[in-house]
């Protein structure tokens, strides 16, 4: 009985000392010693990440990690980075080659690692753990990793920021980085964020992205899919792009194509807005066409009687049209004819400026949605019988187009 015992142990000791740990970090059985000669060099024990210095190069060395015997050799190396008080979290890995002996690390890039995975405190310090493994292979016998370990302290500051600026083919100066034109910053809370350029002109039927610097094209906001808020919203979600990598897996914001030749105002004229969110990075992008003339309505169809004019209304997040919003009227309960114009002028001082009228006099603007800015006579929009209510009437300047959208 004693002998089956003893066998039993044997048998499994035999299996559990066979379990390999994949991770060579926990093993706990006696092996032949370990390889030496590895030392970790850090070019500083602190670091303060911020907006001048995120751009910046971090540069860590180490010695060759020398095999315990010529039946081993290095297979390759490992560099792990870990908050000191948050074991537990997601280390950052980055695995190399067996000839490497050296990494730089972008301080951006290492910040948003920090953001996005640890623990932190704006401009307070964090020690992380820097550690470089290297890995043995061959021989009889399994090893756990060569390691050195250094202590580096990082301090992450708040980088907002606080303008972007159109990069590429759609800027009439030039695609370069160097020349982007800023979007700046025009509302701004301890979250959100409104950056707006409502006098840009762009080049049409061209792409640019939103880039953070002003001198490079990387780091910048991209296109991922088109905002599905109404009928008369023009935007996208937009994604934070680090490199060309990335870049390949997004579009770019296209502008649109050119004015019409009767449109009024300056012609391709665009307002960028873009909504964006400090602490997650997340971005909202609104792109379209900004009429720079004022727009007056006046008619029995707005306001029962052909005074006053009412002011159309603009809103970055259908930047294509002006509007307006409320109750529009027929001929039978105005009792006249149930009509309107429009002008770049207000009206109620005498003077009445240039128009924009319909293609042909009393067009039911429910159906024709043609609209010019050179025409004879006084042509007018006609509600059509029957129908009144409350109504987005809506002016596309630049197509030379109007569209009346019925309000719940």
């Amino acid at each position: 009985m004693k002998n089956i015992f003893r066998l039993l142990m044997f048998v499994g000791l035999l299996s559990f000392s066979s379990c390999k740990d994949e991770s060579g970090l926990n093993n706990v059985f006696d092996k032949p010693a370990e390889g030496g000669g590895l030392e970790l060099t850090l070019p500083s024990e602190s670091i303060v990440i911020d907006e001048t210095t995120q751009w910046g190069e971090y540069k860590i060395s180490w010695t060759d990690a020398i095999p315990p015997t010529e039946e081993y050799s290095i297979a390759g190396y490992k560099i792990m980075v870990l908050p000191v008080e948050q074991p537990t979290a997601t280390p950052l890995k980055i695995e190399l080659g067996p000839n490497a002996r050296s990494y730089t690390f972008v301080l951006r890039d290492l910040y948003l690692y920090i953001f996005n995975n640890w623990n932190y405190l704006f401009g307070e310090a964090m020690e992380l753990k820097v550690e470089v493994l290297a890995d043995v292979t061959g021989g009889q016998f399994y090893y756990k990793p060569i390691r050195a370990t250094q202590v580096l302290s990082v301090t992450p500051q708040d980088i907002p920021v606080r303008s972007f600026y159109i990069v590429g083919d759609a800027n009439p100066r030039g695609a370069g980085a160097d020349l982007g034109i800023e979007v700046g910053c025009v509302e701004q809370g301890y979250s959100d964020q409104l950056n707006q350029n409502t006098a840009v002109v762009l080049n049409p039927n061209s792409k640019f992205v939103l880039s953070l610097s002003k001198d490079a094209k990387f780091p910048c906001y991209m296109r991922k899919q088109k905002l599905n808020e109404g009928a008369l919203v023009d935007g996208w979600e937009a994604v934070l792009v680090e490199n060309e990598a990335d870049a390949a897996k997004y579009e770019e914001f296209e502008t649109l194509n050119p004015y019409q030749d009767q449109s009024l105002g300056e012609k391709n004229n665009y307002a960028v807005s873009m909504e964006y969110d400090q602490i997650t990075r997340g971005a909202k992008v609104y792109i379209g066409r900004k009429c720079t003339s004022e727009a007056w309505a006046v008619g029995d169809a707005i306001n029962r009687n052909w005074g006053p004019w009412v002011k159309f209304q603009w809103d970055y997040k259908f930047p294509d049209v002006v509007y307006l919003a409320q109750e529009f009227y027929n001929s039978a309960i105005t009792g006249g004819e149930g009509a309107f114009k429009i002008s770049d002028r207000d009206g109620n001082w005498g003077d009445w400026g240039r128009s924009w009228r319909p293609a042909s006099g009393g067009a039911n603007p429910m159906t024709d949605n043609r609209v010019v800015t050179q025409y004879g006579g006084d042509p007018k929009w006609k509600m059509p019988d029957g129908i009144s209510g409350v109504y987005i009437l809506a002016l596309n300047n630049a197509d030379l187009t109007i569209m009346m959208i019925p309000m719940p």
